[in-house]
């Protein structure tokens, strides 16, 4: 439930998220699962930012259900984890980088963003271009 807008949500998906802090039954006193059906989280490979804040920082984990592409996410090669901090999904890379953050889908997510989400999405230019 949205609180403020007293609206239910029955599907989430996110890319890259923080450990949230919540174990899959603690959330608002209701299962997760039960909350939000259709949730997953899509995580690029050596992505830095699943991994903050550190393993046993308050207890702080994910929800289950991962979709996790070990690669450069190029291919529709990947793999789903439906257990809650999946050994077989991102939780096996303990090397992370803040490249595969800022890359999904072939897209340089904040260079794109940084230009408006216009152009070319795989190769945005490093500096927003010229206004006229």
């Amino acid at each position: 439930m949205l609180c403020s807008a007293k609206q239910r949500i029955d599907q989430r998906k996110n890319w890259a998220e923080f450990d949230t802090g919540y174990s899959p039954n603690d959330w608002s006193g209701i299962p997760y699962s039960q909350e939000i059906p259709y949730s997953f989280r899509v995580i690029h490979a050596h992505d830095v930012i699943p991994h903050s804040p550190p393993r046993g920082y308050h207890n702080y984990r994910h929800h289950k259900s991962e979709v996790f592409y070990n690669n450069d996410m190029t291919t529709d090669d990947y793999i789903e984890c439906d257990e809650q901090e999946s050994k077989a999904c991102s939780d096996q890379n303990i090397n992370v980088a803040f490249n595969d953050h800022h890359r999904y889908y072939n897209v340089y997510i904040y260079r794109w963003g940084a230009i408006g989400c216009t152009g070319d999405p795989v190769n945005p230019p490093t500096t927003p271009p010229k206004q006229a």
